[in-house]
C-alpha cells in the first residue's frame, strides 16, 4: 500500500470496517481485499481487462494465493464476489448513485 496516500487508506480501512460490522463481507473476505491491493500496488503491469483495476488479475492472484491459502482461481473468485457485494452495499463509495 506503499503508494496510496493516507487518506485513501483510511477510507479503504473505513469501508472494509464498515462492510465486516454490516455483514456484507467477512472477516475473511476484508484480508483478502487488503492483500490484493497490497499486491496490485507492487505489480508494475496489470491485466484491467476483468474490470476490477488489476486486483483480480493473473500475477495478482498468484502472489495472494499462497498468502492466504488459497487457489488462484478461488482468490479471483472470491475478491470479485466481495468487491460487487460492496459495490451493491455502498453505491456511493464506487461513484454509482441509485
Amino acid at each position: 500500500l506503499a503508494r496510496y496516500t493516507g487518506f485513501i487508506i483510511e477510507e479503504l480501512l473505513e469501508l472494509l470496517a464498515w462492510a465486516c460490522e454490516n455483514q456484507v463481507i467477512s472477516a475473511a473476505d476484508r484480508y483478502l481485499l487488503l492483500c490484493l491491493v497490497d499486491e496490485a500496488d507492487r505489480v508494475e503491469t496489470r491485466n484491467l481487462a476483468r474490470g476490477y483495476g488489476g486486483l483480480l488479475s493473473n500475477e495478482v492472484s498468484s502472489r495472494v494465493a499462497p498468502r492466504v491459502g488459497v487457489s488462484e482461481a478461488t482468490v479471483r473468485r472470491h475478491g470479485a464476489r466481495s468487491v460487487r457485494a460492496l459495490a451493491a452495499a455502498a453505491p456511493r463509495k464506487f461513484g454509482h448513485d441509485e
